[in-house]
């Protein structure tokens, strides 16, 4: 997308959506609904109606009262949005500061926090809050969805001989590179597969997972830390076995 569209789009696309609970993206899912004639309520028909809904935590449009809509696209929803124009002005407004003088009297709090129990899931959290703040809605049902950010595709260079490490398509709708020559790709992925019970003072055996993430073989060779590290994070002695060249290893 030219510099010129996405600054016209306020850097936001235009399709996509962000969910206001895990700022995951929301998909569009199709049901059908039975609907009545009116004329004969012996008849029934089926009709097709979309709504969005987050396949990481769950959250649908119905949980903050969207209808459903006959239409997949996302420009048919009459949502709240932040891409929206608003009048502009050259020079902001400054508006006078009113000092507002103290008074000891406070309005009491309503009688729904003493007899209604309180339920967290609710109530929105402080990310939540800020990362809408023109709403900054108190409650679950005041969130709405926003337009996904737009990404901005870059190529990485060598500091020392400024050969291309990263180079991806020039096509925004593909996802490849043209040179991807990332660390992660040639250095195994080491994880700890099973962790047993720690004791203090007590030997316990930990399985360690090493995978090889390209197609040639590589030699791995591990050693124990003989010092403890300067982090202050707790330090015990290690018992490697006895063959600790690893050859060979694939995925």
């Amino acid at each position: 997308m030219p510099s010129a569209e996405a600054k016209l789009k306020k850097n936001r696309c235009a399709n996509c959506l962000d969910c206001p609970s895990c700022n995951h993206s929301l998909t569009t899912r199709a049901t059908s609904v039975a609907l009545t004639d009116a004329k004969s309520p012996e008849k029934k028909t089926t009709k097709k109606v979309y709504y969005l809904a987050c396949g990481l935590c769950r959250w649908t449009s119905r949980d903050i009262g969207l209808t459903d809509k006959e239409s997949a696209s996302v420009d048919g929803r009459n949502m709240k949005t932040t891409m929206q124009k608003g009048p502009k002005t050259d020079e902001p407004e400054v508006t006078p500061v009113s000092k507002i003088p103290p008074s000891d009297e406070v309005d009491p709090l309503p009688s729904k926090f003493y007899t209604q129990p309180l339920v967290l899931e609710k109530v929105t959290t402080l990310a939540q809050r800020l990362n809408r703040p023109e709403f900054a809605s108190n409650q679950v049902e005041g969130l709405y969805p926003r337009h996904k950010h737009l990404v901005i595709k870059r190529s990485q260079r060598c500091r020392d001989c400024e050969h291309n490490l990263s180079k991806p398509e020039y096509n925004p709708s593909s996802i490849k590179f043209k040179i991807q020559l990332v660390a992660l790709q040639h250095i195994p992925d080491i994880r700890i597969y099973l962790v047993p019970k720690l004791h203090h003072e007590r030997e316990s055996i930990v399985t360690i997972l090493l995978s090889n993430p390209s197609q040639e073989p590589m030699e791995i060779q591990l050693e124990a830390l003989n010092h403890p590290p300067s982090t202050g994070m707790v330090f015990g002695k290690q018992n490697l076995p006895g063959n600790t060249d690893i050859k060979g290893l694939t995925t």
